[in-house]
């Protein structure tokens, strides 16, 4: 998947992002997310991220998966990886429940 953002939106994303971390946009997207159907694109997540400015601010969590970022030695595998995570991470959440 690639989205192609303009500066300002990507900017805008980045503050999500430092406003209310990483975890609250991927739980917000996997709420958003119907098993089957086709991926959305970028615009379409920032929008739906930017309501998280009319909530409260995000509370702490001690499920999330850490980020590794990229970097040049960055592959495949490791993106394979952080999705695995991320995935058994949700799992593990829905099966506490």
């Amino acid at each position: 998947m690639r989205w192609s953002l303009g500066l300002g939106e990507q900017r805008d994303v980045w503050r999500l992002v430092q406003r209310h971390g990483v975890s609250a946009l991927v739980e917000l997207a996997a709420h958003r997310t119907v098993p089957g159907e086709a991926s959305r694109p970028a615009r379409y997540w920032l929008k739906v991220w930017s309501d998280l400015d009319h909530q409260g601010p995000a509370r702490p969590s001690t499920n999330i998966v850490p980020f590794r970022g990229r970097s040049t030695a960055a592959s495949a595998t490791s993106a394979r990886q952080n999705l695995l995570a991320a995935l058994d991470n949700l799992e593990n959440r829905e099966n506490a429940r």
